[in-house]
């Protein structure tokens, strides 16, 4: 959508119909950096009857590292509440071990140590 001095904004519309409901989403995302935030809300209309369907806002934080990320999302949908947090971390770095499962051979071995 747009990029101003490292930040990008960006948004999505849509919407979700069938005969029962029409579900209008927007989401709207700012990442700076190693950072993000998402914003989503969604609202559902009932097409047969005229009573409350209940909507759902959620957020997303996400940070993100060389090789880990960390991120919190929660969402709220009526009274209901969903939270989660998750990660990762990529180890790329190290090498084989030497020795780990070399055969020992000979008569006077007393171990390791």
């Amino acid at each position: 959508m747009g990029k101003k001095k490292g930040i990008d904004i960006t948004g999505a519309f849509g919407a979700f119909d069938d005969e029962y409901v029409t579900v209008p989403k927007g989401e709207l995302g700012i990442k700076k950096k190693d950072k993000s935030l998402t914003l989503s809300l969604e609202k559902p209309f009932s097409k047969k009857t005229k009573e409350n369907i209940n909507s759902t806002i959620g957020a997303t934080f996400t940070k993100e590292g060389k090789d880990s990320s960390l991120s919190l999302t929660g969402s709220k949908t009526g009274k209901s509440k969903n939270v989660m947090f998750s990660f990762s971390k990529s180890f790329n770095k190290g090498g084989e071990a030497r020795g780990g499962g070399a055969a020992i051979r000979g008569k006077g071995f007393k171990g390791v140590f």
